[in-house]
């Protein structure tokens, strides 16, 4: 509202904003004695439009193939595939003003493609299984989020990269009662010019212990969530930080249930992006649930 005039205008950030996907997909099966394939592949159609812009539509095929063998308590898989990810409605049409500053949306942002490679190896006894995964993506026309001023950010296809990494889990279980689970995950990711990429997450690493006596059931999770020096444009370092969460519930009949759980136990502050613009997560929080079935 202009107060010398009286005149008041309106602003709509996204005005009856529109978005519709489809797709058609065929997959396929195959046994070799021990080894066993599968394959597949899908057609993508996405349109989306808005009151004050014209429909932009995007077409993708994708497709996979997937290898496995067991050889006596291993398990062997090998994964290939493309991968795409089409710009959101915000990202593409969005202009306004949110909690983290200015945003203006992209409509000439074309698809995120991507070719994986992903190699997984499995061990599994009566009382302990391992799984591990490595994995390989290369990614082009990364939409990023980029920096125009201080609060001020936009999307581009930026840049091409590669994203790679290892994920494993152990779960071990001593008796009827408890099991132990150990797991985590390291990835990076760097672009053509060997600069870190945005949105890669931190490295992590835990271990889950829960226990399991008649109608008591209770689980405790402790991760530490790696601290992060390397990032991209518009991001931080991060600190390390150690989340720690409860889980425990009590069936007091068969249809009633009790559950309490706390999150981030410690209090811990700490911020769960890179991004410079982001806010710390929630600290401890306490919720008791009662379910009925």
């Amino acid at each position: 509202m202009n107060l010398s005039t009286n005149d008041t205008s309106t602003f709509k950030p996204l005005d009856k904003g529109r978005e519709n996907e489809s797709a058609v997909f065929v997959t396929a099966n195959r046994n070799f004695g021990e080894w066993s394939l599968h394959g597949g592949a899908r057609w993508n159609k996405q349109s989306q439009s808005s009151d004050d812009s014209n429909s932009i539509s995007d077409l993708f095929t994708t497709y996979f193939i997937t290898a496995k063998k067991q050889w006596g308590n291993y398990n062997f898989t090998l994964n290939y595939g493309t991968g795409f990810r089409f710009a959101s409605l915000s990202e593409r049409l969005f202009n306004g003003t949110t909690g983290r500053g200015q945003t203006i949306g992209n409509p000439n942002l074309r698809p995120e493609k991507s070719t994986a490679f992903d190699l997984g190896i499995g061990y599994e006894m009566e009382n302990i299984n391992f799984q591990t995964h490595w994995f390989k993506t290369k990614v082009s026309d990364f939409i990023e989020r980029i920096k125009i001023s201080d609060h001020t950010r936009s999307f581009e296809n930026v840049t091409s990269g590669d994203i790679q990494g290892l994920q494993y889990k152990v779960v071990i279980l001593p008796d009827d009662e408890f099991s132990i689970e150990f797991s985590g995950q390291i990835i990076k990711g760097k672009n053509s010019n060997n600069q870190s990429m945005t949105d890669i997450p931190p490295n992590r690493h835990g271990v889950s212990v829960g226990y399991y006596h008649h109608d008591w059931y209770s689980r405790m999770v402790y991760f530490r969530r790696m601290k992060k020096d390397d990032f991209g444009d518009g991001e931080i370092p991060l600190k390390a930080a150690n989340l720690l969460s409860l889980k425990t519930s009590y069936d007091f009949s068969t249809d009633w249930r009790i559950q309490l759980s706390v999150e981030n136990l410690m209090d811990e502050k700490y911020f769960g992006s890179a991004d410079d613009l982001s806010t710390i997560e929630n600290g401890r929080t306490i919720n008791v649930n009662l379910y009925y079935n």
